[in-house]
């Protein structure tokens, strides 16, 4: 063989080397990659699709549905549902809500479960798949949450609203859950004509003073623990109560959560939201 030969044989074998060394370090980028999103992949309840060591974000919604909704704020429920649903993160638990009395059991959640997370969620397509991620999304969760929040028109009215003691039984169940109290995101959202009617409170017969009802024995048994929950507020505004709903129904309620140390993020009618 002519040392040219050897010379060009030995160049190649170089570049044999070269291209199977860039291949060996691709797949040994992928195969960490792999290995880094399967070990970031937490276990999650089969159930809910939860973390099953701690709750990323806890939303809980209490819808007060006891008296009836015009077609325009019953569309607009939907539209602010399903809001919430899509604003819901990956491992984020979400936690539906209807107020009922709360005197012989406190109240369930329609629904609860934690988002799996879509395809804005999958970080490269190395190693992940959109579309996949988009649809697990819609078949365990989006869809879900679109059917009960269907569900919520056939409910029906009821005579009184205790809405007090539905934020304080919706504050034990939603946030006193041991894996939503180290939650580095909780929010309370309350949809509501807002109109407390109950037995011991109801502001048909008149808006109590905040700094007076703030003394009484009803407000230190009906005190919820938000444990620091954001608070956002959605306002129904019905025709037959504007002489109730006016700026001291207003500030009732803001000064009443700002009283429980919690912050209120938003007062937004339900046709605004």
């Amino acid at each position: 063989m002519s040392r040219v030969a050897k010379r060009r044989r030995r160049s190649q074998e170089r570049t044999g080397w070269i291209y199977i060394t860039i291949a060996a370090l691709g797949f040994l980028a992928i195969g960490v990659a792999a290995v880094t999103f399967t070990l970031r992949e937490r276990k999650t309840d089969k159930m809910s699709g939860c973390p099953t060591d701690h709750y990323d974000s806890v939303t809980a919604v209490l819808v007060d549905m006891t008296d009836a909704l015009d077609p325009t704020q019953a569309a607009a429920l939907r539209n602010a549902m399903l809001k919430i649903r899509d604003a819901t993160p990956k491992y984020g638990r979400l936690e539906i809500y209807t107020l009922a009395p709360v005197t012989a059991s406190t109240l369930a959640p329609i629904f609860a479960a934690c988002s799996p997370g879509s395809g804005r969620d999958v970080d490269s397509s190395l190693y992940g798949n959109p579309e996949l991620a988009d649809r697990v999304w819609k078949t365990r969760f989006g869809d879900n949450v679109a059917e009960v929040v269907k569900g919520l028109e056939n409910l029906a009215p009821q005579a009184n609203s205790p809405i007090l003691e539905g934020v304080k039984s919706v504050s034990v169940t939603a946030f006193g859950n041991p894996l939503a109290r180290n939650s580095k995101i909780k929010k309370f959202i309350l949809i509501s004509d807002l109109i407390q009617n109950a037995p011991r409170l109801s502001m048909y017969r008149g808006m109590p003073d905040f700094d007076a009802f703030r003394q009484t024995q009803y407000f230190q048994e009906t005190r919820p623990a938000l444990r620091g929950a954001e608070v956002e507020l959605v306002p129904i505004e019905r025709e037959t109560a504007s002489n109730i709903q006016d700026t001291r129904w207003r500030s009732f309620w803001i000064r009443y959560f700002q009283s429980l140390n919690d912050t209120v993020e938003r007062w937004v009618r339900i046709e605004d939201y």
